[in-house]
Formats: structure tokens, sequence, C-alpha cells
């Protein structure tokens, strides 16, 4: 839990960050507000470790080292393939359907050390876990995820209850012309939408209709109560 962390100052609200990559939400200046960011990439979470945890915001930003998704993949080892160049940007735990066209497998020496051959293997858990190791006496504010296709899985490993404890969500989806992972069922209309709405959510940054052919969306959505 949160609350057995070594922390000097109190901490009022979350923030969740899964898949933050090299460039994490950060707590806002002089708030009771502190980062969890969840990470995938071990030599990355690293990275976060060191810049973010230990030196710009002690006490306020933790790094947790594990993808987040649901069933089959949840409680599991996984392997994480790593894709685009020395930060591995579209990593997932998901295969690129076209690693020719636009991912290449990544097996370089980099800024944040030896790069994996092509993918390694990562403890999965679900949100559930992860929403329920936050005391209920804490607010969670905002999640966001950019987990390259797995993104409504993530939602979907946690309860309903468990969702709601969340104010706002801000989630990568994908339009169906430009499906990139294989298993992935990442859509706004057809698939968040719906699960949104069913979760009690609004879309908040609506889609214009010349949005609607972008390979990649960020929405925003804010609880109804």
């Amino acid at each position: 839990e949160l609350r057995n962390a070594s922390v000097s100052i109190l901490v009022r609200r979350i923030h969740i960050n899964v898949g933050p990559n090299v460039s994490p939400i950060t707590p806002p200046d002089g708030d009771d507000t502190a980062v969890v960011a969840v990470e995938a990439n071990l030599a990355i979470a690293n990275h976060l470790r060191e810049k973010y945890q230990k030196k710009l915001f002690p006490d306020r930003f933790f790094v947790v080292s594990c993808a987040v998704a649901g069933p089959p993949l949840s409680h599991l080892f996984q392997p994480f393939r790593f894709y685009n160049g020395n930060r591995g940007d579209s990593s997932s735990l998901a295969e690129a359907l076209s690693k020719e066209k636009w991912a290449t497998e990544m097996n370089v020496t980099s800024a944040f050390g030896p790069g994996p051959a092509g993918f390694d293997f990562v403890p999965v858990i679900p949100l559930q876990d992860l929403l329920d190791s936050i005391p209920t006496d804490l607010e969670i504010e905002f999640l966001k995820t950019d987990t390259q296709g797995f993104d409504l899985s993530v939602l979907k490993s946690a309860s309903r209850e468990a969702i709601r404890r969340v104010a706002r969500i801000q989630s990568e989806t994908y339009s169906p012309a430009n499906k990139r992972y294989a298993a992935e069922n990442n859509r706004l209309i057809e698939d968040w939408i719906p699960f949104m709405k069913e979760m009690g959510y609004q879309l908040t940054n609506p889609v214009k209709d010349g949005r609607l052919g972008v390979a990649e969306y960020d929405a925003l959505w804010q609880r109804i109560d």
C-alpha cells in the first residue's frame, strides 16, 4: 500500500499513469498530489525512478515496475515486446501487426541501458489490484493509460466500483482502420464509448468528423456523479 511508503508530506490525491514511457505525468507544483507511474519496460522504469522519484519529486512520485492487463494475462509473467527504437515507444504486451511497416524490434544499447532482444518477461497485474492498493481515504483524481492496444483491457481488469474511484480518465484509442496490434479491441466508437457509458462516464472531448480516421486519439472521460 502507498501508506507503507516513506513519505514526509501529506498526500491527499493520486494520479496514476499506466505506460508513461519517458514522458510521465508529474505532480502539480505545491500540491498534495502524488503520481504512481506503472511502467513495464524495466530500463525505462529505472530511469523514471532515478529522475522523477529520487531527484525531482521525492515523496510524490512512485514507480511500479509491471504491466497492467486483465485475464488471461494477469497474475502471470508475460512477454513484453519492444518496438520503435531505443526507448521502445510502441512496446506492448500485444504483437504488432505490421512490424516491418512501423515498428522495429528493439535490440540496441541506449541511454537507458542494454536493449533486450525483442522482448522481456514482465509481471502483469490487473487494474483492480493497483486500485485496491491505494487507501480508500485518498482521492484518485486522474488515471492515464497509454498501453499500445491494451488500454480497454486495462480498464476491464477492474470492477465498476473500483473504476468509479477515479474522477477523470484519459485513454489512448484507435480508429477501426488503424488497428496496430493483434488481439486488440481498442476502438473509440465501437468499444470504448459503450463500456464507459456502462461505467458511468461521459466523453468530454468528442471526436470531430475529421478526426475519426486518425490512428490514435486520446479520449478524456469524466465520472458522472
